[in-house]
């Protein structure tokens, strides 16, 4: 049976907001706190590490790095298609 990586993080983030002492074990332990939830292990290659974000230093995962092809994909081009965005507190668009 195949584990749903996502859904095992989201099953631990749901805790880990609610009980001090799982979200301890999550840092220190990711495979323990992964285990409460399945016993069937991670994929091969498949490594988690959870980070507390809540003290005065943030992390931020960066996206995957995309390498240029020379032309715009679908969805890109929708995302640029419509305008720009003067503020973000009202949607205001304007064709260019």
């Amino acid at each position: 049976m195949a584990i749903s990586v996502d859904k095992l993080i989201d099953d631990v983030a749901r805790r880990a907001v609610v009980d001090p002492e799982f979200r301890k074990l999550a840092v220190s332990s990711p495979e323990q706190a992964l285990a409460q939830f399945t016993d069937h292990p991670l994929p091969k290659g498949i490594s988690i590490r959870f980070v507390d974000n809540s003290g005065p230093t943030k992390t931020f995962v960066l996206p995957p790095l995309m390498t240029p092809t020379g032309e715009l994909s679908e969805k890109e081009l929708e995302q640029v298609a419509g305008g720009w965005c003067l503020c973000t507190s009202c949607c205001i668009s304007i064709s260019i």
